[in-house]
């Protein structure tokens, strides 16, 4: 049985993670509406246009921010098996079928996979591995 810490850091540590998932979709669709925005520019006042390309900037940003710290953790997985499953599940926005797929696994050894390596994480940020705030 878990106790009630242990389940709030597994919680905190999927929640942390769960901010990565298709971070890649995220920042291609703020690029297509930048690009968007630039072309029909001439409807906007020039501060207009500053103020949401300064706002998509800092969007960009802070989403790289979040997918290099993903990518930071789950670097310290010692199991390469369970970076690929969370670099494809977290960091791609793949489902768990598609990473099935993508890493040659199935459907049960990759969700299990998954599993282990969160709990792995949970291990990790509790060692002071990293940080995940």
């Amino acid at each position: 049985m878990t106790s009630l810490d242990d389940q709030k850091k597994r919680e905190l540590m999927h929640g942390w993670l769960a901010r990565a998932r298709g971070i890649d979709r995220e920042l291609e669709t703020l690029r297509r509406i930048g690009e968007q925005t630039r072309s029909t520019a001439a409807e906007l006042t020039p501060d207009a246009l500053k103020d949401f390309e300064a706002q998509l900037a800092g969007l960009i940003e802070r989403l790289l921010t979040v997918k290099g710290a993903i990518l930071n953790a789950i670097s310290f997985l010692p199991n390469t098996k369970e970076r690929d499953v969370l670099a494809c599940y977290f960091v791609e926005g793949l489902t768990l079928e598609e990473t099935a797929k993508k890493t040659y696994y199935s459907h049960k050894q990759t969700r299990r996979i998954k599993t282990a390596a969160m709990q792995h994480l949970v291990d990790l940020a509790e060692k002071g591995a990293f940080r995940c705030d």
